[in-house]
């Protein structure tokens, strides 16, 4: 009974985030904040229905939602590497045509907070003009 104890214990410390998944361990800080009973009932309905009961779950989950649609988590433009083009290639953004030989800039990708954050990396061959680039660049200073 001891050893449930301490394993109980430990998963609260370490903050296990479903009593299945010991692959997602991480430390946790304990917070205090006050909530009106109408969102105490809601947490609680949420957290039994989504996350088997588990109100800090929930809580993870509600905010990383909020933080994606306010912009705040996302990768943005950083800035650009010139690349030399090795065959025929448009603007990402204007849809140029332009040929061989042209110069055409790469976006540098980061974590950051944007309304323009991309949620995940591009996986399409990305160049931009020298127009588009200036103009993003212009937005990021």
């Amino acid at each position: 009974m001891r050893a449930i104890a301490h394993a109980v214990c430990i998963a609260y410390i370490y903050g296990v985030t479903h009593a299945t998944d010991t692959a997602h361990i991480r430390p946790v800080k304990r917070l205090n904040f006050t909530l009106d009973e109408e969102t105490v009932r809601l947490l609680g309905d949420l957290a039994q229905r989504l996350f088997e009961g588990n109100k800090s779950l929930t809580i993870r989950s509600a905010l990383q939602s909020l933080a994606s649609h306010a912009g705040h988590d996302g990768w943005v433009i950083n800035g650009y590497a010139p690349t030399e083009l090795q065959k025929r290639a448009c603007c990402h953004t204007c849809g140029v045509a332009y040929p061989k030989g042209e110069i055409l800039f790469r976006p540098v990708f980061e974590r950051g907070a944007s309304p323009a954050a991309l949620p995940e990396l591009p996986t399409e061959t990305w160049l931009d003009c020298c127009d588009c680039a200036s103009r993003t660049i212009d937005v990021i200073d």
